[in-house]
C-alpha cells in the first residue's frame, strides 16, 4: 500500500468527528464466536420522542460530502488555488466543488438503485 494513501486514511480517522456525536449513536455488544476479534458495532441516528432525527443527521453529514465524494488531491488542489484569491473566487471554487460532490453522490445513488431494480447487487 502506498504510504501517502495510508497517511491520508489515518489522518481521516484521527479527525475530530465530535460534530457527529449528537446525531449518531453507537451501540456496542460483545459477540461470542470463534473469531476473537469480532466486535459488533451498530451506528444509528439519534432519537427524539421515539423518532429518528434523520433530517438533522442529513444536514450534519452533508458538511462532509465533498471530502467524502471527491479525490483528496482534487479538494486539496482547489484549497491551495484559492488561498490568496479574492473571497468571491474562493466562494465560486468551493461552490463548484460542493456541486460536483453532490452530483457525483446523486449519480452513484441513482446508479445503485437502477442496478438493484435491474437485478444487480
Amino acid at each position: 500500500m502506498d504510504e501517502n494513501i495510508l497517511e491520508a486514511a489515518l489522518a481521516v480517522l484521527r479527525r475530530d468527528w465530535s460534530i457527529l456525536s449528537p446525531r449518531i449513536r453507537t451501540a456496542e455488544h460483545d459477540v461470542s464466536t470463534d473469531h476473537r476479534h469480532l466486535n459488533l458495532r451498530l451506528h444509528y441516528p439519534a432519537l427524539r420522542d421515539a423518532e429518528a432525527t434523520v433530517e438533522e443527521l442529513v444536514r450534519t453529514i452533508t458538511l462532509f460530502l465533498t471530502p467524502f465524494s471527491l479525490p483528496r488531491k482534487q479538494v486539496d488542489d482547489v484549497y491551495a488555488s484559492v488561498k490568496m484569491a479574492p473571497i468571491s473566487e474562493c466562494h465560486q471554487a468551493m461552490s463548484r466543488l460542493d456541486q460536483e460532490a453532490r452530483s457525483l453522490f446523486i449519480r452513484a445513488r441513482k446508479s445503485s438503485v437502477f442496478a438493484h431494480l435491474a437485478g444487480g447487487s
